[in-house]
């Protein structure tokens, strides 16, 4: 389970006594807050200003945007608060607003929580990750398209014309996202990836291989390709037939024994507009040579742990063993790395921490004991009570750690037999150690 921030700056606040969550009882401003509840907590005029904030949970019915969610008080009675404006969205406050009020910076716990996780990370807290994105000997970046879109383009791949691109989260065969593909018009819809010479050694006359999953429900509509090198010379698989199933597709072909600069370029080609086709493609691979260093991707801290191959090349969800000295990898197979990640730096109110029970608990006390080592390092009367509190609280906290409740479900870990793993300044590479000859190699072993 995951919880988000807004639930976890709660329990902070409720641990340390500081929760005091005021509903607006009247329609204000962008600028001023009304609420009869402000009575409790402000004796006198004046008594809040440039010292106290307001932290809106609940913004003209929705949670607000980070950027419009926290104001420093700069003048207060006992029923209102005015606020610094918003700079970026002015939103006048009106019933049934609710607003946090706090005696510091409401950024401080936001910072303490993600200390706290990155603290624990490196106590044993940690989140499993499963990472399925690398491929034997590919060529490609972002074949799986689990990366986030970036304008109107999947990353690392190049729109053709103007098709409708979008992350396709419902039909997928492997990993969490597929890419969706409809042309302009009557014109078919493409993207492409290209590998230049420059990074490739001696491969004239070399066979390309380009294998992906292709799922269309309208005939020759979808299908890949591949320019050989040239930019005018292309090899085709046939379209998919147009039922309403994931197909693998698989193009071979010779690259051209040209001079000069030459790149090979992947292909996707998908639905046309005008008949409301589209196309998704998953798992697009091209491979030519073996290659032995792949980077490891960054959201695995630790590990991993374990390194296994598909089996089957018809079923990427199917069975997948370890890569050892008695299994060679195969090229255009998936990888299934095992590793540990590290809790999600959160930001927005709605962002989610992947933790719950014993070990939000954790969480919530090592943050209580960050936020008021942060509040005792700053000049101020209750000093000396934030710095006891800070004692009391991480005293809490390693007894909990020493009752085991950092520790998350143990992962399955092999011995390095056949890979190992290379570190180069921040960045980890996962390295096979099988010496492969490329007249070997098939995808269809």
């Amino acid at each position: 389970m995951a919880t988000t921030l807004i639930t976890l700056t709660q329990q902070v606040l409720e641990g340390m006594g500081q929760y005091r969550l005021l509903d607006v009882t009247t329609g204000g401003s962008a600028t001023v807050a009304t609420s009869t509840h402000l009575r409790r907590w402000v004796g006198a005029a004046d008594v809040l200003n440039d010292r106290w904030f307001v932290r809106f949970t609940n913004l003209n019915d929705t949670t607000p945007s980070t950027a419009n969610r926290d104001r420093l008080i700069t003048d207060s009675t006992t029923s209102t608060v005015t606020y610094e404006r918003a700079t970026s969205v002015n939103t006048s406050t009106t019933d049934p607003d609710q607003f946090l009020l706090l005696s510091f910076d409401p950024s401080f716990i936001t910072a303490a929580i993600n200390s706290a996780g990155q603290y624990l990370f490196h106590r044993g807290m940690y989140l499993p990750i499963r990472d399925e994105t690398l491929f034997v000997d590919n060529l490609l970046s972002n074949s799986s398209f689990e990366d986030t879109i970036s304008g109107s383009d999947h990353p690392s791949w190049t729109n053709v014309g103007s098709p409708t691109v979008s992350a396709e989260t419902t039909h997928v065969m492997l990993g969490s996202q597929a890419a969706r593909l409809r042309g302009s018009g009557s014109a078919a819809g493409q993207m492409h990836q290209g590998v230049d010479n420059t990074q490739l050694a001696n491969i004239g006359g070399k066979t390309i291989h380009l294998q992906g999953w292709v799922k269309e429900y309208t005939a020759s509509r979808a299908r890949l390709r591949i320019d050989r090198g040239d930019g005018s010379t292309f090899s085709n698989h046939d379209y998919h037939s147009g039922v309403d199933q994931w197909e693998r597709q698989l193009v071979e072909a010779d690259v051209l024994d040209t001079a000069g600069a030459m790149t090979i370029r992947a292909y996707i080609e998908g639905g046309t507009a005008s008949v409301t086709s589209d196309s998704r493609f998953d798992a697009v691979v091209m491979w030519i040579d073996p290659l032995y260093r792949y980077t490891i991707p960054s959201t695995m801290v630790r590990g991993p742990y374990r390194v296994q191959m598909q089996m089957d090349v018809d079923n990427p969800n199917g069975h997948y063993r370890s890569i050892s000295r008695g299994l060679r990898p195969i090229s255009g197979r998936a990888l299934r790395l095992t590793g540990k990640g590290a809790m999600s730096t959160l930001s927005a109110d709605t962002d989610s921490a992947e933790i719950s029970g014993d070990q939000q608990k954790l969480l919530v006390t090592r943050a209580i004991f960050e936020l008021y080592s942060t509040l005792g390092g700053a000049p101020s009367s209750q000093r000396d009570h934030y710095l006891r509190e800070a004692d009391r609280w991480y005293v809490q906290a390693e007894r909990m750690l020493g009752e085991g409740m950092a520790d998350g479900p143990k992962l399955a870990t092999d011995e390095a037999d056949g890979w190992h793993v290379e570190n180069e300044g921040e960045t980890r590479y996962l390295m096979l150690d099988h010496v492969r000859d490329s007249l070997t190699l098939s995808s269809s072993l």
